[in-house]
């Protein structure tokens, strides 16, 4: 455990233990250790000042939003070892992928309206990613994602970079997806919950960012393999997991069930505790799972593939970012307030 962990668990975080959940929080399983980037303090303020010239986050709230979310804290530890400026580039990425995720939910609370103004918004997006539509300059989140591609796009590999905004892509098409789901009232079963927030969660292209920070891309016939894929998708389940156990009070604030803890809870009708317990194996599920690929197929995979040894080196840096970001986006949720300051988010 590292020194920052064990000062916060000292301290207490701001969830576990403060009797306001409704149920109590597991002692979610985490063997990896973080690691924080010395760039910290320039993506926290850097990042901020971002999204108000991108005009994205303009008024108190959400600045304030933006503040106790700490951002740049998760960035620092998803991206630990990546030069400053494509920490700042990812940094952003995920800031904007979190505005989007709040304009969202504050649509939703209930309003029928809201599947409408969400299919126009996700179509708007859309057309900025396939370049099928001039980003509008009264839409600040098309121009900001406009240029976030570009700045993605410098220097990138060609096929990281399709696949990436492949990825932002089906990110932006879950939250008509979760839309649709809302207005008629439709909860989806675990399974296909699970695979579709993959990406409607942001983890994916999140972990595409992982390569870019790292500076490489994984090789496609690489990537395709079941090892590889394993170890990507399970790194993202893990991480999914332990946030719908954190965010389970917000999401039913917004009256979006969209969070395995409740579907757990509706479709196998076990009790609040027992499905935050049951979400919560699911997560050291993963970490299991994540074990054995790295112990015994990845080594394998790397073989049929004949790597060299650079490859493997980039590979075995890969797989220690992924786990970095699994405790570091463990500890970010425990101490960031986007989950727990009621005031921050929007009335019913």
């Amino acid at each position: 455990m590292s020194q920052h962990e064990r000062r916060h668990r000292a301290q207490g975080g701001p969830h576990e233990g403060d009797g306001r959940s409704g149920f109590r929080f597991p002692d979610l399983a985490m063997p990896y250790q973080a690691s924080c980037s010395r760039f910290i303090d320039d993506v926290r303020l850097g990042s901020l000042l971002q999204a108000q010239q991108y005009a994205i986050a303009t008024d108190e709230v959400d600045v304030r939003r933006l503040r106790r979310a700490d951002y740049g804290l998760l960035c620092s530890m998803f991206f630990s070892e990546a030069p400053l400026e494509v920490l700042a580039l990812a940094t952003d990425w995920l800031t904007w992928t979190f505005v989007l995720d709040d304009m969202v939910s504050d649509r939703h609370q209930g309003d029928p309206s809201a599947l409408t103004e969400v299919s126009g918004l996700v179509t708007g997006l859309t057309g900025v990613i396939d370049d099928t539509g001039c980003a509008r300059a009264d839409r600040p989140m098309e121009q900001a994602l406009a240029d976030l591609l570009r700045r993605a796009s410098e220097g990138a590999d060609a096929r990281w970079l399709d696949r990436f905004a492949g990825d932002v892509r089906a990110f932006v098409e879950g939250y008509a997806w979760e839309a649709e789901n809302l207005a008629l009232q439709r909860i989806p079963d675990l399974v296909d919950h699970i695979q579709t927030r993959r990406q409607v969660s942001g983890a994916v292209l999140t972990l595409d960012l992982v390569e870019l920070s790292l500076g490489f891309s994984i090789p496609d016939a690489l990537y395709a393999m079941r090892p590889v894929r394993v170890l990507m998708e399970s790194t993202a389940d893990q991480i999914m997991h332990v946030n719908d156990v954190f965010s389970l009070q917000k999401e039913i604030a917004h009256l979006d069930w969209h969070n395995n803890v409740h579907i757990v809870t509706s479709t196998l009708g076990l009790g609040l505790q027992d499905a935050v317990d049951a979400v919560s194996r699911l997560a050291a599920s993963q970490i299991a799972l994540h074990e054995h690929v790295k112990a015994v197929e990845l080594p394998r995979a790397l073989d049929r593939f004949a790597a060299d040894a650079r490859l493997r080196q980039d590979m075995a840096r890969w797989t220690l970012q992924l786990e970095r970001s699994m405790a570091g986006s463990l500890l970010w949720h425990r101490e960031t307030h986007r989950y727990h300051d009621v005031d921050l988010w929007r009335p019913a």
